[in-house]
């Protein structure tokens, strides 16, 4: 017989919680890299340990960027440069189904700093195949967002291996449709 295992849970102090909030938002510098200062924000949640609790891991490892893509932060950073062209954005979809399950579109500037984390209009009209939807998303980015070059499509279930196991480039340029337009 195996061991019970604890749920995961949290514990938030409003006041806590306003104050790093007020305080992150305070930090905020219109020029700074949008991804550097969520990832402060999000790094910076265990200083107060009494006021955010989490378990089983501290509260800047449990709570927020959860989407882990099984690569450093430098990697994924390196591969944007690599295959995202700067002053552009990248869309992605996630499928499940047939159907669109969710999207993401991110904007990068001249230095390929985060300037865009949004996603699809949930009333868009995406379908079809996964090449139309994929097509159908980066029109969508374009029009409301501007320059979008890279689009990605990936089913619900390659993506959750994926993301659990840890991803190399091989396992996701086979599960991934992929297009530079």
């Amino acid at each position: 017989m195996t061991e019970p295992t604890a749920a995961p849970f949290a514990v938030f102090e409003r006041d806590a919680v306003d104050e790093h909030f007020a305080a992150m938002g305070a930090s905020w510098d219109p020029d700074e890299d949008l991804d550097a200062w969520v990832r402060r924000l999000y790094g910076n949640l265990d200083r107060d340990d009494d006021g955010i609790v989490t378990h089983p891991a501290p509260a800047s490892a449990q709570l927020g960027l959860q989407w882990r893509p099984g690569v450093r932060y430098d990697q994924l950073h390196a591969a944007v440069r690599e295959h995202v062209p700067a002053g552009s954005s990248a869309a992605v979809a996630v499928l499940e189904g047939g159907e669109v399950w969710a999207t993401l579109v991110v904007g990068f500037d001249a230095d390929h700093r985060v300037t865009l984390i949004t996603t699809a209009d949930p009333f868009a009209p995406l379908a079809g195949s996964p090449q139309e939807i994929l097509d159908g998303l980066v029109a969508l980015a374009r029009e409301r967002h501007g320059a979008c070059d890279t689009g990605v499509a990936i089913e619900r279930a390659d993506a959750d291996r994926l993301l659990d196991e840890g991803v190399t480039r091989e396992q996701l340029t086979a599960a991934a449709l992929a297009a530079r337009w």
